[in-house]
């Protein structure tokens, strides 16, 4: 260490203060430039966005745009319906191969998205549909017949234009679901 012009302890003692107050002279240049980092990175929080389905409710619920029947039964199955999604489902389907919507989400502008495995000859792929739900008037908050219109697929083989009709009542963390 440098004496800075002085000798024996005191050069030492004063090196030793210049060398500390260097370190907190550091600590609070860091200190102020991840502060003013953090100020200026952090931008306003909007509604966050979901995955094809447009904005989302800051809750996570319908929003005023979800098109549905008015009645209250209805508005309280759509909410839980966007708030939970379907998973583990085959659709059905033709044909030598078979369809696996692992996770399906319902966005509360009515677009829905699955998330799917293929599988054909032995062979697997991951893929995505896409495509609009609406609802028939709730029989009540725990069931409800709800239209599924896939819009767009990227599964091999299946098409672009297939519409189910299901019947979805809540059952425990999940769904029961009934072809219709």
């Amino acid at each position: 260490m440098e004496n800075y012009g002085c000798s024996g302890a005191a050069g030492e003692a004063a090196a030793q203060t210049l060398a500390a107050a260097a370190k907190q002279e550091s600590r609070m240049r860091t200190f102020a430039l991840m502060s003013l980092l953090v100020l200026i990175g952090c931008a306003k929080e909007g509604p966050p966005v979901k995955s094809g389905g447009g904005v989302v409710a800051q809750d996570g619920g319908i929003t005023p745009e979800t098109e549905l029947p008015a009645d209250k039964d209805s508005r309280k199955f759509a909410d839980y319906l966007v708030r939970n999604p379907m998973n583990e489902f085959s659709p059905s389907d033709g044909g030598g191969a078979t369809i696996r919507w692992k996770s399906v989400s319902f966005g509360p502008k009515n677009h829905w998205e699955a998330q799917a495995t293929l599988t054909a000859a032995g062979e697997s792929v991951d893929c995505v549909e896409q495509g609009r739900w609406t609802m028939d008037k709730a029989e009540s908050t725990e069931k409800a017949t709800v239209n599924l219109e896939t819009k767009k697929s990227d599964c091999p083989g299946r098409s672009d234009s297939v519409s189910y009709r299901l019947v979805m009542s809540r059952s425990g963390n999940g769904w029961q679901i009934v072809f219709r």
